[in-house]
C-alpha cells in the first residue's frame, strides 16, 4: 500500500518535527472512533471505582477528545487524570516530590472528557521526562481553582502498553470478523517508525526479509537476541555493532546468529557463524589439529542436515581490530592449500613491523600468484605502506557457516508454544556443539 493513504502519514510534511503531534493524533483518533479501545484504555487508566462512577449508571454522557487544548480553556471538573505517555516508566518519578514547571500558557497533548471527570495526557516520543510539564499543568488548574488538589491523580503510561491495548483489541474485533481502519493504520504507522515499542514476536510471525528498511527485519533481530541469550552459553558479547553468543574454545571465542541467504543456494536462512583461527592464539591450536574437516559441505545435527560453508581467510590486524582481509573464496580456494598450513602458520602468523614489510611481501609473492597487493580487502598500499602505521598482526582463520532453513526455525517456534523447552535455541546450541566437535575431530 502507498505509505500516504494510510491515515497517519502526512504527505509533504517533515516528519520528526511533527512526530510527537502526529502521535497524539493518532491516539485521539483512535480512541475517539474505535469504542472497544476506548474502554480498554478506560480500563488501563482508571481505578475500578472512577470506572463503575462513571459508566455503571443509566446517566446519559458524551464523551469529548481534543488535542493541543489549552489548560486555560479546560472547564472545571471534578476529577482529574494526567496522564504520561512515554517509551519509559515514570511511576518513580511521578511520587517523587518533583516540582511543577512553571508556563504562562500550558497546552495538553490529548484531553478527554467524561461527564465531570478530565483527563490530560502529555505525549513524549524520546525518553523525556514530563512529570514537571504534567505537574504544571495540573497546578494550574488547581490555581484557577478549576479542580481541587486532593482530586488530582497522576500516572505513567509507557509506550509499549498502548501498544499491546491496540494490538489486544485487533485481536477481539478480529474474533467477531470486524477490522477498524483507524486501529489497522495505527498500528502500521507505529511499526514502521518505533518498532522497539511493540513486543517481541516468535519468527514463525515473521516473514523472511534481509531489508534493514524493513520494520520486520527489527522484530526478528530482536528476536534472535533473546535466541542467542537462550543457547545458555553466558552473558553475550556486546560490540559497537552486534552481540555475539561467548564460547570457551580453545580457537574460537564467539559465535554470531543471523537472517540471511544461504551462499549455496540463495534459500532463505537463519546463519550459525563462528571464527576458528582468528587471532593468532586460537590459530597455535587451531593449526596443531587436523585441518580435514575444512573440506565437509554438510553438518549433521540429530536427524537434521545444513549447507556448511567454510571460507578460509588472512586477517591483518592494528590495535586489535581487523583492518584488512584476504578471503581465499571461489577461484581462490585452492590457495588455502598452502597458506592455511601449520608451517605456513608458524612461518608467517603474528606481528610484522614495518622494517620487514619487504620481506612479507616476498613470502606472499610466493604464496600467491594473483594480485594480492589490490585485493579489493587488502589494497595493501593504501592500507598499510601509504599509511602511519607501524606494525600488523597477522592470522589465518576460517569462516564457518551453518544454514538453517528459515521455515525450519519457523517450524521450530511454532513447536515451542506447546512446549516449555525453547526449542529453535536448543537446536542451535546443539549447532554450535557439533560444530566444536568437527573442528576438534571428536
Amino acid at each position: 500500500m502507498n505509505s500516504h493513504l494510510l491515515l497517519f502519514n502526512f504527505y509533504g510534511e517533515d516528519q520528526e518535527k511533527y512526530k510527537e503531534n502526529n502521535l497524539s493524533r493518532a491516539l485521539a483518533l483512535c480512541l475517539k472512533n474505535d469504542s472497544v479501545f476506548m474502554n480498554n484504555f478506560l480500563n488501563e487508566i482508571l481505578d475500578p471505582p472512577e470506572f463503575k462512577e462513571l459508566f455503571y449508571n443509566e446517566e446519559d454522557f458524551t464523551v469529548e477528545i481534543d488535542i493541543q487544548k489549552r489548560i486555560a480553556n479546560v472547564d472545571n471538573t471534578g476529577t482529574l487524570k494526567a496522564i504520561a505517555i512515554t517509551p519509559l516508566d515514570l511511576t518513580e518519578s511521578i511520587n517523587s516530590d518533583l516540582k511543577p514547571q512553571q508556563t504562562d500558557d500550558p497546552i495538553t497533548d490529548i484531553y478527554i472528557r467524561i461527564k465531570d471527570f478530565t483527563i490530560i495526557i502529555e505525549v513524549k516520543k524520546n525518553h523525556e521526562d514530563c512529570t514537571a510539564q504534567l505537574l504544571g499543568q495540573s497546578q494550574k488548574l488547581i490555581d484557577e481553582g478549576k479542580v481541587e488538589k486532593d482530586s488530582v491523580n497522576l500516572k505513567s503510561l509507557q509506550w509499549s502498553e498502548i501498544i499491546e491495548l491496540v494490538l489486544a483489541t485487533k485481536r477481539y474485533l478480529s474474533s467477531l470478523n470486524k477490522n477498524n481502519i483507524f486501529l489497522d493504520d495505527f498500528i502500521k504507522y507505529f511499526e514502521e517508525r518505533f518498532p522497539a515499542w511493540f513486543p517481541v514476536k516468535t519468527l514463525d510471525q515473521l516473514p523472511f526479509t534481509i531489508d534493514e528498511n524493513n520494520p520486520t527485519f527489527y522484530h526478528i533481530y530482536r528476536r534472535l537476541e533473546i535466541i542467542k541469550r537462550q543457547t545458555g552459553f553466558g552473558p553475550l558479547k556486546e560490540f559497537q555493532d552486534r552481540t555475539a553468543i561467548p564460547v570457551e574454545f580453545p580457537w574460537a571465542s564467539e559465535v554470531h546468529i543471523g537472517v540471511e541467504k544461504n551462499p549455496r543456494n540463495n534459500d532463505n536462512a537463519i546463519g550459525v557463524h563462528i571464527w576458528p583461527g582468528d587471532i593468532k592464539q586460537q590459530g597455535q591450536y587451531l593449526f596443531s589439529m587436523s585441518l580435514g574437516w575444512t573440506e565437509q559441505k554438510n553438518l549433521s545435527v540429530g536427524s537434521e542436515k545444513y549447507d556448511l560453508v567454510v571460507a578460509p581467510y588472512l586477517k591483518f590486524s592494528h590495535f586489535t581490530r581487523g583492518v584488512a582481509w584476504i578471503w581465499l573464496r571461489d577461484s581462490l580456494r585452492d590457495y588455502a592449500k598452502v597458506s592455511h598450513t601449520a608451517a605456513t602458520f608458524k612461518q608467517l602468523a603474528g606481528r610484522w613491523w614495518r622494517d620487514d614489510w619487504h620481506n612479507f611481501e616476498n613470502h606472499l609473492d610466493d604464496l600467491f600468484d594473483f594480485d594480492w597487493r589490490n585485493y579489493h580487502g587488502l589494497q595493501w598500499d593504501e592500507t598499510f605502506i601509504n599509511s602511519n602505521r607501524q606494525y600488523f598482526d597477522l592470522s589465518f582463520g576460517f569462516s564457518v557457516g551453518v544454514y538453517l532453513p528459515y521455515e525450519k526455525a519457523r517450524q521450530l517456534e511454532n513447536e515451542s508454544i506447546d512446549n516449555e523447552t525453547p526449542l529453535l535455541s536448543d537446536h542451535i546450541k546443539k549447532v554450535i556443539e557439533e560444530i566444536q566437535m568437527l573442528v576438534e575431530g571428536r
